[in-house]
Formats: C-alpha cells, structure tokens, sequence
C-alpha cells in the first residue's frame, strides 16, 4: 500500500510538472483530480508511513509548491484554493505521521529501558547469589581452617605433654 501511494504521488508530480491537463481543468497549474487524489492517498495510511516515505513526499510536496511559486500570477483561484487544501492536508498528515513516529520511537525506547532495567536486576540477582555461595564457602573454610588449627594445637599440645613427661622421668 505504501509503494502503491509513493507511485501515485510521483505519478501526480509527473503530470503536474509535465504539463498535462485534463479537458475539465485545461488552462490550469494543477490538475484538481490529481491534487484530490494524492490528498486521499496522503490521508489514509499517514499514521503508518516510515520516515523514509515521508521524505519522499515532502520532497514532491515542495517541489509542487515551487512550481506553484514559479506559476506566481498564472494561478487560478481554483488553482490557489486546490493549494491550499493540498497544503493544510499534507501539513496536517505529516504532523500525525511525524507524531506516531515519535510514539513508536517513545514506545520503543521505553521497551529497551524496561529490558535493560530486567537485564540489570537479573544480573544483580545472579552477583547476590554468587556472593552468598562465596561467602557460604569461606565460612565453610573458616570453619575447617578452625578445626584444623585446634586439631594442630591438640597435637602439639599432646606432643609437648608426652616430651614433658619423658623429660621429668
């Protein structure tokens, strides 16, 4: 649907820049059938268009007004009032396409704050619970480290009561 009313609006740009007109609008800068057209198609699928479509219609759009510009007197009220529609719609669809980029661009980061905010509370859970298993361990060698000092000091004592003990014999 997109690159069906990006070939619309370029076609509507050709024949606006070539010269063509209809029987109905002989005489006339804009083909009003044309100009309708292109506000129809600009206004269905706004909200969807990428940034890229919109450049590419803003590109047509402005170079649209500036044959309008060249055109100066040769306008018709018809022409001027085809014109201004055109302008207060492209400008008013361009604002809602521009909005809904924004919100998804909003909606997106927001998105990736959310999963950076998990990303960092499940690492920090993962860092807890090794600090809890180091701590457990080191306890747990503090602990055996202790037994072994007073199995140390039992034998020592034990070693120096038997040579206190043959020394006195």
């Amino acid at each position: 649907m997109k690159k069906v009313l990006i070939l619309c609006a370029t076609i509507f740009m050709l024949s606006a820049c070539s010269g063509n007109r209809s029987k109905s609008s002989e005489g006339s800068v804009f083909s009003t059938e044309e100009v309708k057209k292109f506000i129809d198609d600009t206004s269905k699928d706004a909200a969807k268009f990428t940034s890229e479509q919109w450049v590419k219609l803003e590109k047509e759009y402005e170079d649209l007004l500036k044959k309008a510009n060249e055109a100066g007197d040769k306008l018709s009220n018809e022409d001027r009032e085809t014109l201004g529609r055109l302008k207060k719609t492209f400008e008013a669809k361009k604002a809602e396409g521009q909005k809904s980029i924004k919100d998804f661009k909003d909606k997106t980061l927001d998105a990736m704050g959310d999963m950076k905010d998990d990303f960092n509370e499940s690492i920090n859970d993962e860092v807890d619970k090794a600090s809890k298993s180091v701590d457990k361990q080191l306890e747990n060698s503090k602990k055996e480290a202790a037994q072994q000092i007073e199995k140390a000091q039992k034998s020592a004592n034990k070693k120096i009561d038997e040579v206190s003990d043959t020394l006195s014999k």
